[in-house]
């Protein structure tokens, strides 16, 4: 028996907002441990810590990334080279990273390749063109 979307998406919702409010809520327990009267702590501490939250917090979101590329493809077994890379961008940068790096290509100033020299283009894309330099 399969779930149909529309469940599958509320059930989503509903369990994760609960979880969420349960994180956020063992999150702020550890402002409790500020209290010098009880507990004694170094910067190193702290920073392996919060290292150690922001791990985590990575992890999970790289899985949920993971999961989204194999729903989408319908991939269900290892990444390949390609796609861990476009996760990586993806995670690291941002959902737009290849539209906005494909937007600056775009953009580019500096003209190259048949750019430079459009009527020579045209007619390579026609067929016409003998490079003059090779007759007898």
């Amino acid at each position: 028996m399969s779930i149909d979307e529309t469940t599958r998406l509320n059930n989503f919702k509903r369990q994760s907002s609960l979880r969420r409010t349960i994180i956020l809520n063992n999150i702020r327990l550890l402002s409790d441990l500020t209290d010098k009267k009880l507990y004694s702590y170094s910067d190193v501490d702290i920073k392996e810590m919060f290292d150690k939250l922001f791990e985590e917090l990575k992890g999970s979101r790289k899985i949920f990334k993971k999961s989204l590329i194999n729903n989408e493809s319908g991939h269900t077994g290892e990444l390949t080279r390609y796609q861990k890379t476009a996760l990586t961008k993806r995670i690291k940068y941002g959902d737009d990273f290849f539209r906005n790096i494909g937007a600056k290509g775009g953009e580019a100033k500096v003209k190259k390749g048949f750019s430079l020299n459009p009527e020579l283009a045209s007619r390579v894309s026609r067929g016409k063109h003998k490079d003059q330099s090779h007759t007898v």
